[in-house]
C-alpha cells in the first residue's frame, strides 16, 4: 500500500510489524478546518514528513479529530475512534478547545487527560504521545495546563503557536494566519506543520518514547466511558430512527454518523437509562435545529438549543456535544429528553441525536 492518507474502508487483514501507525486526536484545527484542502492541513503535512522519515515502514494515518471537541469529549471516544488501530504515536491538540475549562473547571482537563493517557498505556503500551499547542487570537488557550500534564507524564511538547504568532513580527496579520481567530489559513497550517516537523527532525526519539509511569494526576476514576447509540433509548412519542448524511469531513469511516434519532416537532419524548457519574448528548447543530429540555431523575437539568449560525445555510450541520455532565452521583439514572419550540433564530424544530455519552458501573 502506498504511503498517504489511509481510510478504514481500505484496511484488509491485520497490521504487520512493518506498519507504523500515526494518530491525530484533536478538534477542528487538527481535522484540517479552513485549509483549502485536507492535503494542506498541518496534520497531513506532518504525516507526509513522518512517512519520509521512516521509508522502511508502511506508514498509516488515522486522524480521529472532530470539530468543536476537547479532551473531555475525547474520553468517551479515544478507544473506539483511535486506539483500536494500535497507533505507534498520537499527536494530541486540544489546547484551544479546552480553553473554556480554564479556571475553576481546570480539574476537568486533568481528569480527562489522566484517562486519555492511562487508556493509551493500557491499550497501546508502546505508543508515544506528543502534545501540540496551537494558537487563538482572543483569550488564552489551555496550554499552560497541558504543560503541567506533559511534565508529570514525561510527554513531548511542541509549541506550534509560537511559530505562528512570530509571523506577526514579520509583517503578517491575523487575517493572514487565523482569519476567524482560531482556524489557520493554508499558510497557518504550513507554519504549524513546520513547527512539528522541526521538532521531529531535531529529536526523532519523541516518536517512540511512551508516557512515563506516574501516579494519576487527578482522583477521578472513569468506568468504561463510551458512546451508546441513541436508538437504544425508549421512545415515548415523536422520535424515530432515520438515516442521515454526515458530510462534516471526518477522516475515519468508523466515525461517520449513519443514523440518528430524529424529531421534527415540539413535544417528542424519549428516555434513556444509564449508570455512572457522566452523561452527554451527541447531537447535531446548525441553522435549522431546534431545542430540547433534559431531565435527569425527574429533575430539569438543562434546556439546550441545537441552533448554530453556520455561514452557509446549505450546510447540514455538525455533530457535537453541547451538554456533558461529569459530576452526577454514582448509581443508576434516567434521562428524559423532550423537544421544545425552537429559538427565534432557528428555522425549524428538527432535533437529531446520534448517541449518548455515559459510563457503565
Amino acid at each position: 500500500m502506498s504511503k498517504g492518507y489511509f481510510s478504514v474502508a481500505d484496511r484488509n487483514g491485520e497490521f504487520d510489524l512493518k506498519d507504523y501507525v500515526v494518530g491525530f486526536f484533536g478538534g477542528s484545527i487538527t481535522a484540517g478546518a479552513a485549509a483549502s484542502s485536507y492535503k494542506k492541513s498541518w496534520s497531513q503535512l506532518v504525516f507526509n514528513e513522518i512517512a519520509g522519515i521512516k521509508p522502511d515502514r508502511n506508514c498509516k494515518c488515522f486522524n480521529a479529530s472532530i470539530s468543536g471537541t476537547g479532551s473531555e469529549f475525547g474520553v468517551f471516544r479515544i478507544k473506539e475512534h483511535l486506539l483500536k488501530y494500535n497507533p505507534d504515536v498520537i499527536f494530541i491538540e486540544f489546547a484551544v478547545n479546552d480553553s473554556p475549562l480554564r479556571g475553576e473547571n481546570a480539574y476537568r482537563i486533568y481528569d480527562a487527560f489522566d484517562y486519555l493517557i492511562a487508556q493509551t498505556k493500557s491499550e497501546c503500551p508502546d505508543c508515544a504521545i506528543i502534545l501540540v499547542y496551537t494558537a487563538m487570537r482572543y483569550g488564552k488557550t489551555a496550554a499552560d495546563i497541558h504543560r503541567k500534564i506533559a511534565e508529570h507524564y514525561g510527554l513531548a511538547e511542541i509549541d506550534a503557536a509560537s511559530k505562528l504568532t512570530a509571523e506577526l513580527d514579520n509583517g503578517k496579520t491575523w487575517d493572514d494566519l487565523l482569519p476567524d481567530g482560531l482556524h489557520p489559513t493554508d499558510y497557518g497550517h504550513r507554519l504549524y506543520a513546520d513547527a512539528v516537523i522541526s521538532a521531529l527532525l531535531s529529536n526523532p526519539a519523541i516518536l517512540t518514547v511512551p508516557p512515563a509511569d506516574a501516579k494519576p494526576i487527578s482522583h477521578r476514576r472513569w468506568n468504561n466511558p463510551s458512546f451508546v447509540p441513541a436508538e437504544k433509548a425508549k421512545v415515548i412519542s415523536g422520535f424515530s430512527l432515520t438515516e442521515i448524511d454526515d458530510d462534516t469531513g471526518k477522516h475515519i469511516d468508523g466515525m461517520v454518523i449513519r443514523s440518528a434519532m430524529t424529531a421534527t416537532e415540539p413535544g417528542a419524548v424519549m428516555e434513556f437509562d444509564f449508570s455512572g457519574r457522566s452523561f452527554g448528548i451527541y447531537h447535531r447543530i446548525g441553522r435549522k435545529y431546534g431545542k430540547i429540555k433534559l431531565e435527569i431523575d425527574n429533575k430539569v437539568f438543562n434546556e439546550i438549543s441545537f441552533f448554530y449560525p453556520y455561514p452557509s445555510p446549505e450546510f447540514s450541520g455538525e455533530f457535537l456535544s453541547y451538554m456533558l455532565s461529569v459530576n452526577l452521583s454514582a448509581g443508576k439514572h434516567t434521562a428524559r429528553i423532550t423537544t421544545l419550540e425552537h429559538d427565534e433564530n432557528s428555522s425549524e424544530n428538527t432535533c437529531q441525536i446520534a448517541a449518548f455519552l455515559c459510563e457503565s458501573e
